[in-house]
Order: structure tokens, then sequence, then C-alpha cells
């Protein structure tokens, strides 16, 4: 199964938060292919780490956008939609 996480969260968040599924965070992908930019979560950012973590999310739209074939795209990765950590959304 595809994992649903945005692009946000994978510039937000090093571990999956999938405590609001109800299955003890055991649900989900357990490999993240997520980097947090030096700061977990997305409440009190710096300042520098936002703005490199808006850097990655364009750097990831422009290389799916460039990539071959058809691009998958998130509906709200263009306004940095999050889910909080979620990799198995409800």
């Amino acid at each position: 199964m595809p994992r649903r996480v945005t692009l946000n969260d994978l510039t937000a968040y090093d571990q999956k938060r999938n405590w609001a599924t109800g299955h003890h965070n055991l649900d989900g992908e357990i490999n993240n292919y997520s980097w947090n930019c030096g700061w977990e979560g997305d409440e009190n950012v710096p300042p520098e780490v936002m703005v490199l973590r808006k850097r990655q999310i364009k750097n990831c739209s422009c290389l799916l956008l460039l990539s071959n074939g058809t691009p998958m795209i998130r509906a709200g990765d263009e306004f940095m939609h999050m889910q909080g950590g979620k990799n198995n959304p409800l």
C-alpha cells in the first residue's frame, strides 16, 4: 500500500505519528523516508527551519513535475497542507 503523506510532513517529522487511528502507533509504514530539517513537528518552528522546509518542498515539487511519467500530486501539497505526521491517516 502506498504511503499517504504530504510534502510538508516529509519535512516536519522524522517519526510517524499514527496515535489517532487507535492502533497505538503500530499501523502505517515503519520506514519513514523523511527529515525534519532540524526541528520535529510544526509548533514553535524557528524561521530559519521554515525557510529550509519551504525550499525542500519546492525542490520536491520541482523534481516531481520534471520527472518522467505522470506526476501524482497530493491535493493540498502546493499549500503546505499537513497531516500531523500521520502516514496512515483516518
